[in-house]
C-alpha cells in the first residue's frame, strides 16, 4: 500500500477549515422553501408546480372591527303605528370562528319619522315618532358553494328597546266651562325585550358587504318588526 505525499494531509486539513465556515455562514431553507422547490421538478404526471410557498400571503383577521348604515322598515303592529321608513346606524365587532362562520356583536340606534293622525297602543293621536335601540349578536354563515361565496345567511338574538313620542289631543273645560282645545306630549319607553332576527348578505370585498334583516320582537302583545338593509365598512 502506497504512502500518500507528505502534503496531502495538510492540504485536506486546510480545504476542511474554509469550508466548515463557510457552511455555517450559509442560509439553511426553511420547510415551506424546501417543499417549494420539490415542486418545482414536479412528478411524471402533473408536471412542475408553481412555488405557492415563497409567496406571502395575506393573513386572515380574525377580529374586526365597523360601522354600518342602516335603513328600516317597519311591519306588522309597529307599521299600523308609525308607517315611515327610518334610518340609524350601528357599531360592530366581527370574529371569524373558522371557515364559513362568522359572530357579529352590535349596538344599533335607529330613528322613525314623526306620522300624523295614528294610532298608538289603541289610542288615536295627532303625531308619532319613534326611535329603536338595539344590542344584539349575529351569526353569519358563508355559502359553501362554488361562485357563491361572498353570499352568507344569517341569524340573531337581540335586546330592543323603543321609545315613542306621541303628541294627544285634549279638550278642557275653563272657568267659564268653556271647551279649550290643546295638546298633550306624552313618551313612552318599552322594556328592554328579547327577539330574533333571520337574514342575508353580499361581501362586496373585504371592506364593504351590503346585507338584509328581518326583526322580530313582541311587547304587550305588541308585535314590532323591521325589515332593515344595511351597509357595513369594515377596518
Amino acid at each position: 500500500m502506497s504512502t500518500p505525499p507528505s502534503w496531502a494531509m495538510p492540504l485536506a486539513w486546510a480545504c476542511l477549515a474554509v469550508a466548515l465556515p463557510l457552511r455555517a455562514q450559509a442560509p439553511r431553507l426553511t420547510a415551506d422553501e424546501v417543499e417549494a422547490l420539490h415542486a418545482l421538478d414536479g412528478d411524471k404526471e402533473t408536471g412542475p408546480q408553481p412555488i405557492m410557498h415563497l409567496v406571502d400571503e395575506p393573513e386572515t383577521q380574525d377580529w374586526r372591527v365597523g360601522v354600518k348604515l342602516l335603513g328600516a322598515s317597519p311591519r306588522q303592529d309597529f307599521k299600523d303605528m308609525d308607517n315611515r321608513f327610518g334610518f340609524g346606524g350601528a357599531v360592530f365587532v366581527e370574529n371569524a370562528i373558522n371557515d364559513g362562520w362568522q359572530v357579529q356583536s352590535y349596538l344599533s340606534f335607529i330613528s322613525f319619522p314623526q306620522v300624523a293622525n295614528t294610532t298608538f297602543r289603541g289610542a288615536s293621536v295627532l303625531s308619532l315618532s319613534a326611535n329603536s335601540a338595539a344590542l344584539g349578536v349575529d351569526v353569519h354563515y358563508h355559502l359553501p358553494v362554488r361562485g357563491l361565496e361572498k353570499f352568507y345567511v344569517l341569524g340573531g338574538l337581540m335586546g330592543t328597546r323603543y321609545e315613542f313620542s306621541a303628541i294627544l289631543s285634549s279638550n278642557q273645560l275653563n272657568a267659564d266651562l268653556q271647551a279649550v282645545g290643546g295638546t298633550v306630549t306624552t313618551k313612552y319607553r318599552t322594556p328592554f325585550q328579547l327577539g330574533t332576527a333571520v337574514g342575508m348578505g353580499f361581501d362586496l370585498d373585504r371592506t364593504f358587504s351590503l346585507g338584509v334583516r328581518y326583526t322580530y320582537i313582541s311587547i304587550d302583545d305588541i308585535t314590532y318588526a323591521t325589515l332593515e338593509t344595511g351597509l357595513s365598512l369594515k377596518f
